[in-house]
């Protein structure tokens, strides 16, 4: 058997943060004047969501799974360098969250165990 894993978050469920409440494919790529980089992560980890489900309806039956694992919340990783508001927020919640050590763990848990 075979595993294909997608490594989305929690973020996936701020999707909703545009005007729309909903992802429109039609208006993707977003234009610079609309374009907001939290609300395009959460909407790229709710598409790599329906991607891994597709993905294993398509599978089915060949002994390959697709599967999505989530890390952890606010991993300290190297993500929000550019942010000075998301480094605060990552250094306040480092404390309650997992390292990413511990985060890399789930997803090779998903990869390889039984």
């Amino acid at each position: 058997p075979s595993r294909v894993v997608v490594v989305s978050s929690h973020a996936h469920r701020f999707h909703t943060l545009s005007e729309s409440k909903r992802l429109d494919f039609a208006l993707l790529p977003y234009p610079e004047s609309h374009y907001w980089p939290a609300l395009a992560y959460a909407q790229s980890k709710l598409c790599l969501l329906v991607f891994a489900q597709e993905l294993n309806r398509r599978l089915a039956g060949t002994g390959v799974t697709a599967n999505a694992a989530n890390p952890g919340n606010m991993i300290p990783t190297n993500l929000a360098r550019n942010s000075c508001l998301y480094r605060i927020l990552f250094f306040l919640a480092q404390p309650f969250t997992k390292s990413v050590e511990q985060g890399a763990a789930t997803v090779m848990f998903c990869a390889a165990g039984d």
